[in-house]
Order: structure tokens, then C-alpha cells, then sequence
């Protein structure tokens, strides 16, 4: 399959430039290329393996639950968010680590909170129990598993059958005791038999993980990259998931480099996956082009940030890829990419207006782009409120964020699914 490298498009004629030959398409021929090429993007966004978004604690394991405990499931299948509440008893617990996947249409197969992987109704599956299994593993269970955007799910490349998690383990450290992340797994999933048929196999190790790590898809449309940055540098270590699995591809040294190990913030790609952002609550944002060909970054920038709590901080584009949304616990913030003055000030466009009720926490925490194109944003902590970007592709306040707009009868505890 050639994969598409540059696609100009003037009045005339169409210039399509692919990995092993160039040709120019006029006339007729254009229309009928750019019937064929919506056809395939359409396809792509087709698939709807993030359609579902699952939160929540779920119950107490021992059938007990109380009235504010269970799970939320936030559905996109209508371009529009549906809720769904159950009392399912459950030992899934979701906060910090929290991935979801669905079928092609949008219904949901499997959850992972890290310590297990989950069917729909949010029982184990077969074998799919002490995922991460080790010392932290056993001093968290039946809590929340201490890593933030943990795990991601895929489709198996060449596969139609099969499922693969990538997921980081967490360890402590030989001589303080301290958690910390060392080593990068997969675990592979056969959606038929709903079973897990290989488990906690490592392809990566390293001293410390950053919190930096995602993926996107290749330009060829199957495989994905895999991206972990080194802690307390710049260097960013690149994987390939193709259909043979996951191998390392190579080493790229670019952008600010991280000179402390605070590294709370996240990794996030666009839509199309030819922009990145990594939120360093302590130097900013970086965002940088990225070539899905090629699996190489270019023309970093670094923007500016006002931190709120300490710890907290997460970034989300908006669908058109204009605009860059920061969240901190006080205050969200809308750089437009489009400016040429991007790089030295963001607008922001919401206060928090200081709501709390019965105790329980509103403040901004995990921003996220949902299927409807709209952007969610949760609460720090144990909750029942989610905020909204209603309008994110407007300049300004304009984009209407709504503060505590939705009300979930389920407590949910600071992050929403992590999505592939």
C-alpha cells in the first residue's frame, strides 16, 4: 500500500505525492480522486473504538454499594453524549488509569484500571486478571492503580480478531521505595473468545518512564507509533506496531528538555495525528509537528502556562487542530495555532467559579476531546460534575465553557478514558 506523503490541490490540478512515485491528476480524473479520497478518510473515522468512555468506582467487590458508587458510561454513537448509569458490583476501580475500547460500532468490549482487564459488564475476563502484577500491584489493589493515563488499547494490525493493550508497570525504587515507572508491556486480547492469550510481556525498559507516552496511527492507516519520553531529558523513543507486534524503530533528541522529574502533564496528538503536545507543569507547553511516515518530530514551540494546583494540568486540541486548550484547576486556556503570536500568550477563557457542594470537588482536572467534537473536562478528585467546551472551535470565550453542566448520579474520580 503506498502511503500518502503530500496532496496539493489547486483549480487545476491535483498533485498527489506518494512514498515510491508522483503523479498529477486533472480534470475528471480530480473529481474522481477526491471522491476516492473523502471515501477513504471517511472510512478511517469510521471506526469508533472510542465511542464509549467508562467512569467511575464500582462498587465494593463484595456486592455491597452504596447510592453514589457504580459505573458511568458515556456514549458518542449519535454524535451526541448519552449517559448510562449502573449499579454493576464490580473490583474495577477507575481514577488515574482508565482505558476503554469498543467494537467498530461504538459499543464497548473492554476497561482496564490497570490492575485488571474488563468485559462490558465489567467483570474479568478470561485471564485477564494481575494485569501489572507485582509490588505495587499488590499495595494498590482495591485502590486506584498510581499511574495516570496507564494504558491504551488498539486493533491488532492484520488482525481483525485480536486486541492489544500497551501498558506501563509501575515498581518501587531499590533505594528510596519511591513508585516508578520502568517498564513498557502489551497484553493481547482475542475479542471473540472476550480472553487474553498473552500477558505482561515487556518490550521496554528503562530506569524511570516519563508521563509523556501515547500513540497515533501510521500514515498507512494499520500500524501505530508508540512514543515514551525519557524522564529529565529531551530524548523520545519511538516504536512500531505492525502485524508482526511491536518493535523498536529509533531515538530523537528535540524540543525543551526536562530538567527536573517533575513530569505531571500529558501526551496528546490531533485529529490527524500531524501535531503533538506535551504539558510540563513546570516549563510549559511543547507542541511539534509530527510525520506519520517517517515517525519524526519537527519545529518545536514552547508555550507559556500558569499553573494551578500543583500537580494538575492536562492539554487537548480542539477537531480542527486550531486551537490548543490548557486545563489547570483554576483557569482553562485557549491558544489559537493559527496566530502567529501563539507562541507568546494563550487567552484565557474560564475562570473556575468556585462551586463545591456536599464536599465534593469541581475543580478543573483531565481535558479531553470527545467523538462529538465537543471537549469534556472532569473534576480534581472524587465527583459528580463534568464541564464543557461547548463551541471549542470559536476564538476566545466564545467557545462557551460551561461550568458543572452535567450532573453524573456516579462519583467519578478525576480522569476520563484513556483512547487510542
Amino acid at each position: 500500500m503506498h502511503e500518502l506523503r503530500e496532496l496539493y490541490l489547486s483549480k487545476k490540478f491535483l498533485l498527489i505525492r506518494l512514498n515510491s512515485f508522483e503523479s498529477i491528476v486533472f480534470g475528471s480524473k480530480l473529481l474522481f480522486f477526491i471522491f476516492c479520497f473523502v471515501i477513504y478518510i471517511n472510512n478511517l473515522k469510521s471506526q469508533k473504538h472510542d465511542n464509549t468512555w467508562v467512569l467511575g468506582y464500582h462498587g465494593n467487590g463484595d456486592g455491597t454499594i452504596p447510592n453514589n458508587i457504580g459505573a458511568t458510561f458515556l456514549n458518542f454513537n449519535e454524535k451526541k453524549l448519552t449517559t448510562k448509569f449502573s449499579n454493576i458490583s464490580s473490583t474495577c476501580v477507575l481514577g488515574f488509569s482508565n482505558s476503554s475500547f469498543s467494537n467498530d460500532s461504538g459499543n464497548l468490549l473492554f476497561v482496564s484500571d490497570g490492575f485488571a482487564i474488563y468485559d462490558q459488564n465489567l467483570h474479568v475476563i478470561d485471564n485477564g486478571d494481575s494485569i501489572n502484577y507485582g509490588v505495587v500491584w499488590q499495595d494498590y489493589r482495591g485502590a486506584l492503580y498510581p499511574d495516570a493515563h496507564h494504558s491504551i488499547f488498539f486493533p491488532m494490525p492484520g488482525d481483525d480478531n485480536l486486541v492489544i493493550m500497551i501498558h506501563r508497570t509501575a515498581s518501587r525504587a531499590a533505594k528510596t521505595g519511591s513508585i516508578i515507572y520502568d517498564k513498557m508491556n502489551y497484553t493481547l486480547i482475542d475479542k471473540t473468545q472476550k480472553k487474553v492469550i498473552k500477558k505482561n510481556i515487556t518490550f521496554f525498559k528503562n530506569l524511570f518512564l516519563s508521563d509523556y507516552y501515547g500513540a497515533v496511527r501510521h500514515a498507512n492507516g494499520r500500524d501505530w507509533w508508540i512514543i515514551q519520553m525519557e524522564p529529565v531529558s529531551n530524548r523520545h523513543y519511538f516504536f512500531l506496531l505492525d502485524p508482526s507486534g511491536i518493535h523498536f524503530h529509533h531515538t530523537q533528541e528535540i524540543g525543551t528538555k526536562i530538567k527536573d522529574d517533575v513530569c505531571n502533564g500529558n501526551c496528546v496528538f490531533n485529529s490527524d495525528g500531524t501535531k503533538v503536545a506535551f504539558l510540563n507543569i513546570i516549563i510549559g507547553i511543547q507542541v511539534m509537528d509530527f510525520d506519520r511516515c517517517t515517525g519524526m518530530y519537527s519545529n518545536p514551540v514552547l508555550l507559556p502556562i500558569i499553573s494551578g494546583y500543583p500537580w494538575i494540568g492536562t492539554v487537548a486540541f480542539s477537531a480542527s487542530s486550531r486551537f490548543l486548550y490548557y486545563s489547570s484547576s483554576k483557569r482553562i486556556v485557549q491558544y489559537d495555532l493559527f496566530d502567529k503570536d501563539f507562541n507568546i500568550k494563550g487567552d484565557t477563557v474560564a475562570y473556575h467559579n468556585g462551586f463545591f457542594v456536599n464536599n465534593t470537588g469541581s475543580l478543573f482536572c483531565h481535558i479531553a476531546l470527545a467523538p462529538d467534537d465537543k471537549i469534556y473536562i472532569s473534576s480534581i478528585g472524587s465527583s459528580n460534575y463534568i464541564h464543557t467546551i461547548d463551541q471549542p472551535e470559536v476564538k476566545g470565550k466564545g467557545c462557551n465553557v460551561l461550568q458543572q453542566n452535567i450532573k453524573i448520579k456516579k462519583v467519578m474520580y478525576s480522569f476520563f478514558s484513556t483512547i487510542s
